[in-house]
């Protein structure tokens, strides 16, 4: 992970245990807004991982297949 999703994560934990101070130590409010953060983290690393994809893979060629920027055709259409 990255040095901005353990800071979300922190920042996300140490709202979690204020709440749960501020509400008479109600667990439930601990771990909802944990989940809450680990849910942002998760959808962070996702988008990363998405967007890694686009753009290391071209999503349209004329045969219909995958290639990679930058490298010779998986099938050459041409005879």
């Amino acid at each position: 992970m990255s040095l901005s999703e353990w800071v979300l994560l922190g920042l996300t934990a140490a709202a979690a245990f204020v709440v749960m101070l501020l509400k008479q130590c109600r667990v439930l409010y601990f771990f909802v807004l944990c989940a809450f953060g680990s849910a942002l983290l998760f959808a962070s690393s996702f988008l990363r991982v998405v967007l890694w994809f686009r753009e290391h893979y071209m999503f349209w060629q004329k045969d219909g297949l995958y290639q990679r920027k930058n490298s010779k055709p998986l099938m050459s259409t041409y005879h």
